[in-house]
C-alpha cells in the first residue's frame, strides 16, 4: 500500500535549499533522490526541486538514474515520484508547477513503461491516464492552502498482482472514488463529511480502478 501525499520532498526543501534544511531533511528522511523495491513494485523518488526557485526540473542525471534502475524490471509495477507535476492539472491557475523538461521526461516514462508517477506541489488531487501510465496527483492534508478541492486528503494507492488501484482519503471522512471527484464541477467539487462508521467492506468503498 502507498500513501501519497507531497512525494518524498517538501516546499521547505525547494525555498531553503541552501541551507541547514537540506541537512535536517535527510536525517529524517534520506537523500531527495532515492529508490527502493520490493516483491511487487519499484519506486524512484525523483528531486525536482530547485534553489529558490518554483519552478522544478528533473534533470539529465536523474533521467540517467532512473533508466538504470527501471530498465531492466520487468516483472513489477515501475511507480516514479516527484514533487513538480509532469503534465498540468486544472484548477490551479497559472501553470507553474510543470517542470521545465517534461517533454523529454514524459519520453523517458514512456520508454520504460512506467506504470505509476505521483507527484503534488500545487495540494488539487486529480488523476490522469496517459496510454498505460497513470499519473496520481496529491492533495494535502493538514494545509488550508487548496485548490480545486477544498478538503485536506491524501491518496490510497493498492497494487496487487500488477494491478494499480487509485482512491482519495479526506482527512477523517470519507474514502472517494476520484472519477467522481474529475466529473464534478470546481464549485460542487466539496463533498460532505460522513463518520468513519458509515464506510463498509473493510474501507474500501470507494475504490475505483483505472
Amino acid at each position: 500500500m502507498l500513501y501519497s501525499r507531497e512525494p518524498f520532498e517538501n516546499h521547505a526543501l525547494i525555498m531553503l535549499y541552501d541551507s541547514d534544511i537540506v541537512v535536517i531533511f535527510q536525517q529524517f528522511f534520506g537523500s531527495p533522490t532515492s529508490f527502493m523495491e520490493n516483491g511487487e513494485f519499484a519506486c524512484f523518488c525523483a528531486n525536482t526541486a530547485r534553489p529558490d526557485k518554483e519552478e522544478g526540473r528533473f534533470g539529465l542525471d536523474q533521467m540517467d538514474t532512473l533508466t538504470e534502475h527501471l530498465s531492466d524490471l520487468k516483472d513489477k509495477v515501475k511507480v516514479v515520484a516527484m514533487h513538480h507535476h509532469p503534465i498540468p492539472i486544472p484548477d490551479t491557475g497559472l501553470e507553474r508547477a510543470t517542470i521545465e523538461d517534461a517533454g523529454d521526461v514524459l519520453k523517458v516514462l514512456s520508454n520504460l513503461n512506467v506504470n505509476l508517477v505521483l507527484c503534488g506541489h500545487r495540494h488539487r488531487p486529480w488523476v490522469w491516464r496517459l496510454g498505460t501510465t497513470i499519473l496520481a496527483f496529491s492533495g494535502a492534508v493538514c494545509t488550508p492552502k487548496l485548490r480545486g478541492f477544498f478538503e485536506n486528503s491524501y491518496n490510497l494507492i493498492e497494487i496487487q498482482n500488477r494491478h494499480i488501484d487509485v482512491k482519495l482519503k479526506i482527512v477523517g471522512g470519507v474514502l472517494l472514488d476520484f472519477k467522481e471527484i474529475i466529473s464534478k464541477p470546481i464549485m460542487n467539487t466539496t463533498v460532505e463529511r460522513q463518520p468513519l462508521t458509515t464506510l463498509s467492506n473493510g474501507g474500501r468503498q470507494g475504490l475505483v480502478t483505472f
